[in-house]
């Protein structure tokens, strides 16, 4: 038997990079950034979609037979990407919820057989992360500053420049642009209506809470906000795009919401009718997986030549 080349050795992990449905299907990944939902304690989604990763929630539960779940899905969650994931130690997911594969160890209710077909929720070891500070690179510092406050007023249009400040308020209508850049806050609240825009090297480092308003848009790239403080609240009717690590806090995604992103947070919690979307990796990425899976359809393609 001929032994693998380095090149086809490196074909064949892109292959497992690029189409994961290759992959052992039942072991739960444990890197972060698979995650769209990734909660420390428990997870509650009442309806809508899900896309682009897995959702997840990290630590053993306490008292598993106590008929309370760390993760609920309520009826018409729907998870539509074959091969994701739902993870979490103990679980309640309504027969009504569409989704690819159930990881758990305690099952709270009807158990409706996924989409790939299991019969039962696939066992595994808890925790799904060691140590989720970490994992996301969470700092231990926030160098706002209290006294330096910001006020958007009211049907205005204001640009900040990277810096340090203390509660930056939003007023109904107004509109704040953030750039390239870091900016540490104490708070950020908004009133209805409003507009925050940011890119994708805009980074929010927030001592205490984030409160967004009702009918807000936040957004124009996957800024990364870091949260210190002990909530993240998101108003109704609200769009968002951003990757939010607040992992001491509860996260209220809100009611009809479109939110493009990956929350990771104490707690997460929805209303009716909020979708959450991964973002659509860099262009670096993108032509990082294009050539794996170059490199992997020539891998196939010597493959079936040699088997002929």
């Amino acid at each position: 038997m001929r032994s693998m080349s380095v090149r086809g050795l490196l074909s064949l992990v892109a292959v497992l990079l690029v189409f994961p449905e290759f992959a052992n299907a039942a072991s739960i990944r444990r890197d972060i950034d698979d995650y769209v939902l990734f909660a420390i304690e428990k997870l509650n989604y009442k309806r809508g979609t899900i896309r682009g990763g897995d959702v997840g929630v990290n630590q053993v539960d306490p008292n598993p037979n106590d008929n309370t779940s760390q993760l609920s899905f309520g009826g018409k969650v729907i998870m539509p990407d074959d091969g994701s994931h739902v993870v979490s130690d103990s679980v309640r997911i309504d027969e009504r919820a569409d989704v690819w594969e159930v990881f758990a160890n305690f099952n709270h209710g009807p158990f409706e057989v996924p989409r790939s077909g299991s019969p039962a929720p696939i066992a595994f070891t808890a925790p799904i992360i060691d140590d989720v500070k970490k994992a996301i690179r969470f700092p231990s510092v926030f160098d706002d500053d209290p006294l330096n406050a910001i006020t958007v007023s009211k049907n205005t249009t204001q640009t900040l420049a990277p810096g340090s400040y203390g509660k930056v308020q939003v007023q109904n209508g107004a509109k704040l642009i953030l750039g390239k850049g870091t900016y540490n806050l104490t708070q950020l609240v908004t009133g209805r209506n409003y507009e925050i825009v940011w890119t994708c090297e805009t980074i929010l480092k927030v001592a205490e809470n984030v409160q967004f308003g009702v009918g807000g848009t936040q957004g124009g790239c996957a800024a990364l906000i870091q949260v210190a403080g002990d909530t993240v609240a998101m108003g109704k009717g609200s769009t968002f795009e951003g990757i939010v690590h607040a992992p001491d806090a509860k996260c209220g995604l809100g009611h009809g919401n479109e939110l493009v992103g990956r929350f990771v947070c104490n707690t997460i919690t929805t209303d009716f009718n909020t979708n959450v979307t991964a973002p659509v990796p860099e262009p670096s990425a993108i032509l990082l997986g294009a050539v794996g899976a170059l490199m992997a359809g020539g891998y196939v393609a010597r493959f079936k030549r040699r088997d002929v």
